[in-house]
């Protein structure tokens, strides 16, 4: 994310291609989402055994960073791009109520 913001702001110093600038921001704002979205609910879940007992019993495997990051990632994947700014759904999703559903669900019975 670093990069990109180093990028964006060369860019600005030396008069850079405005498009290109634009499209450098929406990545980065839309990384910084999925990071920042990632660690809330990752916190969250430290202090929420049955969030964990949840995201494993849904076979995301185990609370860590890695893996919740990566379950945030996925479900961002599902997202209409074309319904709004992307940093915004990402950021507006629900998480926790995503990983109690995939649970449940796959709780034989179901």
């Amino acid at each position: 994310m670093a990069e990109i913001r180093d990028s964006v702001d060369q860019l600005r110093l030396h008069d850079g291609d405005p498009v290109l600038i634009e499209e450098l921001e929406a990545q980065h704002r839309i990384l910084r989402a999925l990071y920042d979205s990632a660690r809330e609910l990752y916190d969250a879940g430290r202090a929420d055994s049955l969030l964990q007992a949840d995201f494993t019993a849904a076979g995301m495997g185990s609370w860590t960073f890695e893996n919740v990051y990566s379950f945030v990632y996925e479900q961002t994947m599902a997202l209409d791009p074309g319904s709004g700014d992307l940093a915004a759904l990402i950021t507006d999703l629900d998480y926790e109520d995503l990983i109690r559903v995939a649970a449940a669900e796959s709780r034989p019975g179901a």
